[in-house]
């Protein structure tokens, strides 16, 4: 008897100390504090009658001193089996609330470091439009801004793409189109690069465009880069060496003498193009349209062929690219793949074949007294 009124006594002492602490406690807390009272209740309960159930079963003529003692000793084996049950729930909770910590103060990290990076982000685009007190181009400022936007892209492939775009627009637009004399356009040997360099923050925004969009690897499978608006760009003597320009629009771009050593040109837009003296050694610029698209007159047409005086091809892929009207006098195409090209109308005046390979799918012919077997008597079929 005396040990029922304790445990009942034990019992009413906890539930009004949980209550007090549920009080001094918000709203939240007194829910919490009645769960965990009705789970202690309920713990009391298991260590009253389980052994009280037991000792139902034990025989009627077993003593009152023996039943006594037994019934403690099951009462405290239950107490210990609660106990080890307790300790283990409490390790679980206590792991389970680490790494609960744990992800929040990952969220907070992540959230605080995507704020960070926006911050820096917004810093980077305004450097872009640096200007002095006379509104001339800070070019130092823009070319820091030009590299915080480099290492932004790198955070994620969509910052990739959004990071390129922005840089290709940076380009176009410092980088307005000068029309180049002809006397300014010298013989020179192929793929010699042009002493006169282009704007240090153009050539900045090139180079960081080939950090985050290098020529794929063939038949990697990379993912093909933004389409690059670098239409009526002054490019002209430009390292685009090793550049993935797939799909970019060049439309009246000036290239002359620039290198475009191993670049992509893969259905890029390349209508207008001014690229006299250029280098086009070992990339490729399969299915590239060098006219202009959509509605043209045949004046529209003539004004939009692309310029290609004097340039230099080596180990160029042409497969399928249209270059109709190109003026390629005195252009060197040496290994050049020529496979489905559309040579229709093209100056090839002063032009110098070498190892030209292909199956002889090709279209040319013009007013130029330019006959195609002339390109097929330098041409190998493919392996």
């Amino acid at each position: 008897m005396t040990t029922r009124r304790g445990l009942v006594a034990g019992a009413a002492v906890a539930m009004c100390i949980l209550l007090l602490l549920a009080v001094v406690e918000q709203v939240r807390s007194l829910r919490y504090a009645l769960v965990a009272g009705a789970i202690t209740v309920a713990i009391i309960a298991l260590v009253w009658l389980i052994p009280i159930v037991q000792s139902s079963l034990w025989p009627a003529s077993l003593a009152e001193d023996k039943r006594i003692e037994l019934t403690d000793k099951v009462r405290g084996t239950v107490v210990q089996l609660i106990g080890a049950v307790g300790l283990v729930a409490t390790a679980a909770i206590t792991v389970y609330q680490v790494s609960a910590g744990q992800e929040a103060s990952e969220r907070t990290l992540r959230l605080t470091e995507n704020a960070q990076a926006a911050e820096r982000f917004g810093r980077a685009i305004e450097q872009l439009g640096a200007v002095d007190g006379e509104g001339n181009a800070v070019r130092e400022i823009r070319i820091g801004g030009l590299y915080a936007l480099q290492e932004y892209a790198f955070r994620s492939a969509s910052d990739r793409r959004l990071v390129g775009t922005i840089v290709a627009a940076y380009i176009r637009t410092n980088s307005n189109k000068r029309a180049i004399p002809s006397k300014d356009l010298p013989s020179i040997a192929p793929c010699r690069p042009l002493t006169r360099q282009i704007p240090v923050d153009v050539s900045t925004g090139i180079n960081v465009l080939r950090e985050l969009f290098p020529t794929p690897v063939p038949q990697t499978g990379a993912p093909d880069p933004p389409s690059f608006d670098l239409e009526g760009s002054n490019l002209v003597g430009a390292d685009l060496h090793g550049l993935d320009l797939r799909g970019a629009n060049l439309s009246g771009a000036e290239l002359s003498f620039a290198d475009l050593d191993g670049a992509n040109l893969s259905r890029a837009q390349l209508g207008e193009l001014e690229a006299r003296y250029a280098c086009f050694a070992f990339g490729q610029a399969r299915d590239a349209q060098f006219t202009v698209s959509g509605q043209a007159t045949a004046a529209d047409l003539r004004e939009a062929a692309p310029d290609l005086k004097g340039a230099t091809f080596i180990g160029f892929d042409l497969t399928d690219a249209a270059l109709p009207r190109a003026d390629l006098r005195d252009a060197t195409l040496n290994g050049v793949t020529v496979e489905g090209t559309d040579f229709a109308g093209a100056d090839f005046r002063g032009a110098t074949f070498r190892d030209l390979t292909g199956r002889g799918n090709f279209s040319c012919g013009g007013p130029h007294d330019f006959s195609c077997d002339r390109i097929a008597a330098h041409q190998t079929a493919p392996r």
